[in-house]
C-alpha cells in the first residue's frame, strides 16, 4: 500500500493551525474567568424599596430622630438621617431627610450644629422644587439661618485715628450696631421656635 507523504507547506500549515487553536482557548478560557471573577466580586447593591416600604422605613427613622433629640443626642440623631440618605438618595423621603438635618442643625440646644451646616442641608432641600410639601418652611428656615450666619460674624474693626480713646460718635455707632444685632438674634430665636413648632407632630 502507498501512503500519501504531506507535502513540506501542508505540515506547515497544520502546526500554524494547531497553534492558532490552543491560543483561542486558552484566550477564551481566560476571559471567561475574568468575567466570573468580576461578576463574583461585584457588591451586590440592596433592591430597591418599594414606595409603602420605604415610607415606614422613613418614618421609623424619623422617630428615632426625635427620640435621639428628646436625649439631646444630637450626634446619633444627624448620623441616622445619614444614613438614610446615602442608602436611598433621590427620593422624597431623602429630601424630608434634608428638611429635618437643616432644623437639627439649627437648633440652639445643638451644641454641634452651625448655621453654615444649616443652610447647605436646606439648599439641598429647596433644589428638589416647589413641589416639596417643606418648600415655604424650608425658604423661612434658609433666611433664619442666613439671619444667625450674618450675626454671628465678627464686628470689623474699628478704624482707629490718631488718638488713642475712640471719641463718642464712634462709641455710639458700636453700641448701635450691638444693639441692632442682640435684636435681630432675638427675631430670629423666636422665628426658629415657631418653625419648630409648626413641624411638631
Amino acid at each position: 500500500m502507498i501512503h500519501a507523504v504531506p507535502f513540506p507547506r501542508q505540515v506547515g500549515a497544520r502546526k500554524r493551525w494547531g497553534t492558532t487553536a490552543r491560543s483561542l482557548l486558552v484566550a477564551g478560557s481566560v476571559l471567561v474567568a475574568a468575567c466570573t471573577s468580576s461578576r463574583a466580586g461585584a457588591p451586590e447593591l440592596p433592591a430597591p424599596l418599594d414606595p409603602p416600604a420605604l415610607q415606614a422605613k422613613w418614618a421609623a427613622t424619623l422617630s428615632g430622630v426625635k427620640a435621639d433629640v428628646a436625649s439631646a443626642r444630637y450626634a446619633a440623631a444627624d448620623s441616622s438621617i445619614s444614613a438614610f440618605l446615602d442608602a436611598h438618595p433621590g427620593t422624597t423621603q431623602s429630601a424630608d431627610a434634608l428638611f429635618w438635618r437643616a432644623v437639627l442643625k439649627l437648633d440652639p440646644a445643638n451644641s454641634t450644629g452651625s448655621a453654615r451646616e444649616a443652610l447647605v442641608a436646606v439648599d439641598a432641600y429647596l433644589a428638589g422644587g416647589t413641589a416639596l410639601p417643606n418648600f415655604e418652611l424650608a425658604q423661612v428656615l434658609r433666611r433664619t439661618a442666613s439671619a444667625i450666619e450674618s450675626a454671628q460674624r465678627p464686628l470689623p474693626e474699628p478704624v482707629r485715628t490718631t488718638i488713642s480713646v475712640p471719641d463718642s460718635s464712634e462709641r455710639a455707632r458700636s453700641a448701635e450696631e450691638i444693639l441692632r444685632l442682640k435684636t435681630e438674634l432675638e427675631k430670629v430665636q423666636t422665628e426658629l421656635d415657631r418653625i419648630k413648632k409648626r413641624i411638631r407632630p
